[in-house]
């Protein structure tokens, strides 16, 4: 069947989608100047006197550590207060806050600098949507891809562009995993391509170990497909070295071999044996004993350092394990359901339980992926098994361990790229039934 021709050139796409970018953006930090607090009503959640403007949070632990590292105090002191050494956070994006920190000296100026970053990085992914649907569309064009990007850059405004947390950053590395496997998957220069393939490795498990996994994961498949284990093996060799310096400093610091963050155990215990949801939301963050750590004092995190308060919720998770074995199984079956069907609400006396574009939106990638993996008749097309790998490999950690919104949007692209794929699957299945 031929494919139906995009409505819209790329550079219509392209201008199209840096205007809607632009627009939102302008819009949402327009709020800054609004002097009535009244007036806020005006502008996401539409609450008036509530600013949900939060583009100068800048990570919050990731900001502090930055401004250590300026001070001269080393990786140290995530939570407002001078508390030590760190491994709380993966280094890369509080090494880029620390350098435009250092150039600025102005934390308005890395403010903005990011947000104009966090404007690129979401143009240039509504662009990847846009000409991957365009490849294997078959019955849709691809601007319905383009338009359920939009749709669900509005739906999560706030996450897209009233924050300044990692969620840009993280983006932008899916958008790399799924065009460096993609470009692996077609070229003839295949060692070449495997020893970039290396270095996006090893940057992106500085920037989120669950991504360097999911870059492993991929290396594997990759390896399999051009049947090229030793350039695999040297992209790995690659991605080790960029990673094994920031190890070895946990080593030194810590005592302890820590891959790239060292709070999986307290993840653990907090979302499984104290969360009733099994997922994070705002107010449950915000009682976190960590976030507590700048009006506490005697607090073991302050007087002790890192090593000891994660020491501390070791010995707390293997108790919890033993007393309540089936807690952690409940927590998971609840975290999979708001990863993939249920709408988890970040804060929920703003924007209440159900908010109907986010739990609309919310289970289609989900669902696209059955509809894809249920109705093809032919294998999957292999560009599409690496956004299913990303997408599955990526939240399975999260669904293990510990989850909330904020880990689930970096996966957008491949969100949308499922959602498209499962409704051109269904697509596909009636036309096929019609004509039989």
């Amino acid at each position: 069947m031929t494919a139906p021709r995009p409505l819209l050139s790329n550079r219509a796409a392209l201008a199209g989608l840096s205007g809607f970018v632009l627009a939102l953006t302008l819009y949402a930090n327009a709020s800054f100047l609004v002097t009535d607090r009244d007036a806020l009503r005006f502008f996401p959640p539409f609450v008036a006197g509530y600013d949900a403007n939060a583009n100068r949070h800048l990570g919050a632990e990731y900001m502090n550590i930055a401004r250590a590292l300026v001070a001269g105090r080393g990786f140290a002191d995530p939570f407002f207060v001078e508390s030590g050494p760190t491994a709380w956070m993966p280094p890369l994006y509080p090494a880029l806050l620390a350098g435009l920190l250092a150039a600025t000296d102005s934390e308005a100026a890395v403010a903005a600098t990011v947000v104009l970053l966090k404007g690129g990085v979401l143009v240039a992914t509504g662009m990847l949507v846009f000409l991957t649907a365009g490849r294997f569309a078959r019955r849709l064009r691809p601007e319905f891809a383009l338009v359920g990007y939009a749709l669900w850059l509005t739906a999560h405004f706030d996450w897209f562009f009233q924050i300044t947390h990692d969620v840009w950053l993280l983006m932008g590395f899916v958008d790399g995993l799924l065009l460096g496997a993609w470009r692996l998957l077609e070229t003839r220069e295949v060692r070449r391509a495997f020893l970039g393939w290396g270095a996006l490795g090893g940057t992106t498990a500085l920037a989120s170990p669950v991504l360097g996994a999911a870059w492993g994961v991929l290396t594997l498949f990759l390896a399999r497909e051009r049947r090229a284990w030793p350039a695999a093996a040297a992209a790995i060799t690659l991605a080790v070295a960029l990673v094994s310096p920031w190890v070895a400093r946990n080593h030194v610091v810590f005592g302890e071999w820590i891959l790239v963050k060292s709070n999986l155990a307290y993840d653990l215990y907090q979302a499984n044996y104290v969360s009733r949801s099994g997922v994070y939301d705002e107010p449950f963050l915000l009682r976190h004993p960590v976030w507590t750590t700048m009006r506490a004092p005697d607090s073991v995190y302050r007087t002790q350092g890192e090593g000891a308060f994660l020491a501390r919720y070791r010995v707390l998770l293997a108790r919890a394990s033993q007393d309540n074995p089936a807690a952690l199984a409940l927590g998971t079956a609840r975290r999979a359901l708001a990863a993939t069907l249920v709408y988890p609400p970040y804060r929920p006396r703003v924007e209440g339980r159900h908010p109907p574009l986010r739990t609309l939106l919310h289970p289609l990638p989900f669902l696209g992926l059955i509809c894809l993996l249920a109705l093809r008749r032919d294998p999957l097309a292999r560009p599409l098994v690496v956004v299913a790998l990303v997408y599955g490999v990526v939240l399975a950690p999260y669904v293990l361990a510990a989850f909330y919104l904020r880990y689930l949007l970096p996966l957008t692209p491949a969100l949308a790229l499922l959602a498209f794929a499962g409704a051109e699957a269904l697509a596909a299945s009636r036309d096929e039934s019609a004509r039989s």
